[in-house]
């Protein structure tokens, strides 16, 4: 089991440092006009398989850093090229709960972010809730930390896991994007509806 293991944080490894990962934009759009907000960067490896259970293992073995340092650093490189095309490109990227709250990857972070400088607003930070945020006032300092320098923070998948209350409680947050099992049943259960409009009502009463 334990030579299994470290086969397998090898393989990751050489994945993220042999940049043998691929990132993909997904527009999301305002539902008035249908224009692109943002994009989501979404990593996919070279060989098309989903990142999830991967991403799952970086987790549970504390490199997940590593992968959030590599899909950070290809979305800054992104941003840079589009700067003479695009102006208004802005891009998310995931950050895990993990990385967060790790001191390490903070301070690596703000460095590869410099290369930003005043456009660092362009990149937007999505926690998300694979991981629970055991400690919230250090996570919260961590958040009004990336948003001091720039960057809008948003909670992903709001509602997937049991301490979404508390998130909202005490974190200081841009956005929030519900999770998809609320959304997609909202046009024909009541039950659902009602959810997702108290969410929206607090969001708003909060400035989210």
């Amino acid at each position: 089991k334990t030579a299994e293991t470290l086969s397998r944080v090898v393989a990751m490894r050489d994945l993220i440092h042999e940049r043998r990962i691929t990132l993909h934009y997904q527009p999301i759009v305002a539902l008035t006009d249908r224009r692109p907000h943002h994009y989501e960067t979404l990593l996919r490896f070279a060989d098309g398989r989903s990142p999830f259970a991967d991403v799952q293992f970086a987790e549970e073995i504390n490199i997940i850093h590593e992968l959030d340092l590599a899909v950070s650093n290809g979305a800054i490189g992104r941003i840079l090229e589009s700067a003479g095309k695009n102006r208004g490109l802005s891009l998310a990227v995931n950050m895990s709960a993990k990385s967060l709250l790790n001191e390490t990857f903070a301070a690596m972070f703000a460095k590869i972010t410099e290369r930003l400088g005043s456009d660092r607003e362009r990149l937007m930070i999505e926690i998300t809730e694979s991981a629970k945020l055991e400690d919230l006032p250090r996570a919260a300092k961590a958040v009004d930390n990336l948003r001091q320098r720039g960057h809008l923070v948003c909670l992903d998948d709001f509602g997937a896991g049991a301490s979404s209350l508390p998130y909202l409680q005490q974190l200081n947050v841009d956005f929030v994007k519900i999770d998809g099992v609320y959304i997609r049943s909202i046009t024909d259960s009541p039950r659902e509806r009602a959810i997702v409009q108290g969410v929206l009502t607090t969001c708003k009463c909060l400035g989210i």
